[in-house]
């Protein structure tokens, strides 16, 4: 795969899951997320997969925008 084709598709991939996560869907994200995927957090340290979707499902944590930075 060339590097612009490469660049492309990892920008695709980063727009599903933005758009997953601003839908605010537990379903939609948990679908762009691998089995062993944690979310780190300076605030509550390492946070398991299904808490963090237990947490946007419930409605504690919700999204308005992704944030990239990079």
């Amino acid at each position: 795969m060339r590097e612009e084709s490469l660049l492309q598709e990892l920008e695709s991939v980063e727009q599903t899951f933005n758009r997953a996560v601003i839908s605010n869907n537990a379903e939609r994200i948990s679908a762009c997320l691998s089995e062993d995927w944690v979310l780190v957090t300076p605030e509550a340290g390492p946070v398991p997969r299904e808490r963090f979707l237990q947490a946007v499902d419930q409605g504690v944590l919700t999204h308005l925008t992704p944030v990239t930075e990079g």
